[in-house]
């Protein structure tokens, strides 16, 4: 065997040879970086444009993820991918995980479909899954993944007629004669670089990663504390001798070094105030008590938005955050998210729960949704009780000081005091008694044309049943997974939580009529 270990700083310009294409991983991903700020800072020893496609798992969840344990937050957005085409990087999917039914194809059929697209790939661990995918998704590109543990000529062989590409172990890139001896080298992708899996002798974590994605126990766990192995940390191959054999397809890890992602974080957040202040003139606010029904509003705006500038989305409950973000730079619902400021024809509208902040809001264009405060605070308990986890009962919570009916008193005072002519106030009874006038207005407010058409079309693909189905597919980020975002969707609900005694209590607290905001 011979050791093709290198040091990178010496041989760091093999990596940018002319010819050599690169997959690099997208595991350190998080929603608000900037991809090509991410890729050119993680791998600074490759040029971007041999950079043939970048592999992970994205927003959309699948129990087929493998290879790590499934994460949304460092996972692909919409955004990240329609970044990454513009610059003719491909996605590839790592449904690596060892298990597969039927069912589970079924409910993964969204994210395939979704992606499905001449250029893009999926690496497969399961050969079952692999024939069904090349039946359902002929546009796909067939990868063997590493996890496979194909180190044979034989299994080569054999796979290489499932598979259009095929992942080698890291171990055997220091085995010169298999290398040598492999057919259709240009079907053949080996590491450039490796971390852990390279010295391990078991790999038994990559079935414990399936394990957990597909909802089970991790019965398989790192054996880094149970069997003898040489700790090498990250390690770089000799890409320019695999080269002359004939390999020109190498796959990556990144190269994580210290500070890394303050430094992604930096010019992130910097080229993004840029794209903000761009954007001022065509600026606003959503604001709105928790649970008055803002979901609603926002799916049908970024349902329009997106028909209305052909924007070819389909809009879930995660992906509606890149038209309409929270008022956050962070996480999946920040305005990092947002994915239009080249586009200023589209308004920036930033969503928020804040209480009343003249520093924020002062001279700023607000829409406020209302909403009759029993049902507020009746749907705000069941939220609270199951995200953070409430443990009062209901007469116990419209009383609590922290959350109750006196807090939503003061949240409306505060707003009501401080909102003006220029504001737009609209109330989610409006929005199920006659849906389309308040969009309508909405839509006046903050400057787009009315299309009847596709105001029909958004208010429909905006149901109730409609949203529960995205719900069950691709919940809304950073939700507890016992929460539940679309309720009821009706009004006077509170009659049916609240008895006698709590609606006079709750009616006494609220006497003092706020004209604007507390009208039933």
């Amino acid at each position: 065997m011979t050791n093709n270990v290198i040091n990178l700083k010496k041989k760091i310009k093999d990596f940018k040879t002319e010819g050599i294409k690169f997959s690099v991983s997208g595991r350190e991903i998080l929603p608000y970086y900037d991809i090509i700020d991410f890729l050119k800072i993680y791998y600074p020893f490759i040029n971007l444009k041999q950079i043939e496609s970048s592999f992970g798992s994205t927003y959309i969840p699948s129990d087929l993820y493998g290879g790590r344990k499934y994460n949304p937050e460092k996972s692909f957005t919409d955004g990240h991918i329609a970044k990454l085409a513009e610059n003719n990087i491909n996605l590839s999917l790592t449904l690596t995980n060892h298990y597969f039914s039927p069912d589970i194809y079924e409910k993964s059929k969204y994210l395939l479909e979704k992606y499905h697209k001449a250029g893009n790939s999926v690496i497969c661990v399961n050969d079952e899954l692999a024939k069904q995918i090349r039946i359902d998704f002929p546009k796909y590109q067939l990868r063997a993944s590493i996890i496979k543990n194909i180190n044979t000529l034989k299994k080569v062989e054999e796979n290489l007629e499932i598979y259009d590409f095929i992942v080698i172990p890291m171990d055997k890139n220091d085995d010169d004669e298999f290398l040598k001896s492999l057919p259709e080298k240009k079907k053949i992708m080996l590491f450039a670089n490796a971390s852990c899996a390279y010295s391990c002798p078991t790999r038994t974590c990559y079935k414990g990663f399936s394990e957990v994605n597909r909802g089970g126990d991790q019965v398989n766990l790192c054996s880094r504390n149970k069997v003898d192995r040489l700790n090498m940390g990250l390690v770089f191959f000799d890409v320019l001798k695999f080269r002359d054999m004939g390999f020109d397809y190498f796959k990556l890890v990144p190269l994580k070094q210290y500070k890394t992602n303050d430094v992604i974080k930096f010019y992130s957040e910097k080229r993004l105030k840029q794209k903000i202040n761009f954007n001022e003139k065509n600026m606003f606010y959503l604001c709105s008590f928790p649970k008055s029904g803002r979901t609603w509003l926002r799916f049908i705006l970024a349902n329009y938005i997106n028909l209305y500038f052909k924007t070819d989305e389909k809009i879930n409950l995660n992906n509606m955050f890149e038209f309409i973000p929270n008022n956050i730079y962070g996480g999946q619902k920040g305005f990092a998210r947002f994915r239009y400021y080249n586009r200023p024809e589209i308004p920036l509208i930033l969503s928020t729960h804040e209480k009343y902040n003249p520093n924020i809001f002062s001279e700023k264009r607000i829409i406020f949704l209302k909403r009759n405060p029993l049902d507020t605070i009746v749907s705000y308990y069941f939220h609270i009780k199951n995200d953070p986890g409430y443990r009062g009962n209901i007469s116990e919570f419209i009383r609590d000081k922290k959350f109750g009916i006196r807090y939503l008193k003061r949240y409306y005072k505060l707003w009501e005091k401080n909102l003006n002519n220029e504001s737009l106030i609209i109330s989610y009874e409006d929005m199920i008694d006659d849906i389309e006038s308040v969009i309508i207005n909405v839509l006046n407010f903050i400057n787009i044309q009315v299309d009847n058409e596709i105001l029909k079309e958004s208010i429909n693909n905006s149901d109730i049943n409609n949203m529960r189905n995205s719900e069950n597919l691709v919940k809304i980020p950073d939700m507890n997974e016992s929460a539940v975002r679309v309720r009821k969707g009706k009004t006077n609900n509170y009659m049916n939580y609240l008895s006698e005694e709590d609606i006079k209590y709750c009616n006494d607290i609220l006497d003092v009529k706020l004209h604007k905001l507390l009208e039933k």
